[in-house]
């Protein structure tokens, strides 16, 4: 039923590949448990109640993950976005992780909510989200939080296009690198709330 995630993974040294998903609550949680080299390739989540792909259970320290070439829509049923790593006040993290080559897209349902695409909570680190594309969704494509001091972010070579109404295509707030991303249809390219601390803006095209 609806109530329940498609999938509860966890674990280390595995791969999920070629996949679909569809339904459920969350599509892909990873976890309850601490999770590892693992490597999500070639997946297609949609029509989800809640966000499609998340690794969000206090506690636990995420690291050496990977989603790539991946296609997530719809995900609006009752809020929430395509991708969620780590948890607010840095209650778990995500670092030296890969999100490349996804296509998150349409996620601005019929009812209220927050549903960016690719978003990095407060205390992840080194983790580069590289080659992605966002089509209409509701809230920023990227949204990162503020790395702690402990290694930077990368937000390289994404496309935004049609970020809900007022919204930005890419949102940081400190330790972070944005570097040659291409924005179209968002109210601003970009927003950072302490450029001293974003270490690079540069190539973005609007």
């Amino acid at each position: 039923p609806d109530a329940q995630n498609i999938l509860n993974i966890q674990g280390s040294n595995f791969m999920l590949k070629h996949l679909a998903f569809t339904k459920g609550s969350r599509g892909i949680r990873v976890g309850p448990a601490a999770t590892f080299n693992a490597i999500f390739d070639d997946l297609y989540v949609y029509d989800t109640a809640t966000t499609a792909f998340a690794a969000n259970d206090a506690g636990n320290e995420y690291y050496n993950i990977t989603l790539r070439n991946t296609e997530i829509k719809i995900s609006n049923t009752f809020g929430g976005g395509c991708v969620y790593f780590g948890c607010v006040n840095d209650l778990c993290r995500m670092r030296d992780s890969l999100l490349e080559h996804n296509y998150c897209h349409d996620t601005n349902g019929p009812v209220g909510g927050f549903r960016p695409g690719f978003q990095v909570k407060p205390g992840s680190y080194n983790v580069m989200i590289r080659n992605n594309a966002c089509y209409r969704v509701s809230g920023p494509c990227i949204l990162v939080y503020d790395d702690y001091n402990r290694g930077r972010n990368f937000i390289v070579g994404n496309y935004a296009i049609q970020s809900g109404t007022g919204d930005f295509g890419i949102q940081c707030t400190s330790g972070v690198t944005i570097a040659n991303n291409v924005i179209f249809s968002a109210s601003k390219f970009c927003y950072t709330n302490d450029l001293l601390t974003v270490r690079m803006i540069t190539g973005q095209r609007r």
